[in-house]
């Protein structure tokens, strides 16, 4: 499981298999121990567009009320996959 899951939903979503926002639903679920709930898709994908502008200082607030800048996200969802496959996907563009 892990990364290389995390690499063929990011792709899915690149090519348009299935949308972002399902495929980061799956990952935050499905392919974390404990799952991360859905209510922080919305902070994923918020962060995945700031990462592929390189501002990974930036600050977002989640919905648990923290705030961690965009790297910390990045990393702590274990997102780069997603942020690999950005581009591709009108939802994050």
């Amino acid at each position: 499981m892990g990364n290389m899951n995390a690499i063929a939903m990011a792709q899915s979503a690149g090519e348009g298999e299935v949308s972002m926002r399902m495929a980061l639903n799956w990952h935050l679920t499905a392919n974390h121990f404990p799952a991360i709930h859905t209510i922080f898709v919305d902070s994923a994908m918020a962060a995945i567009k700031l990462a592929q502008f390189e501002e990974f200082d930036t600050v977002l607030e989640l919905p648990n009320g923290k705030q961690l800048p965009v790297i910390d996200i990045i990393e702590g969802m274990h997102l780069w996959p997603f942020v690999d496959n950005a581009d591709a996907c009108p939802e994050v563009v």
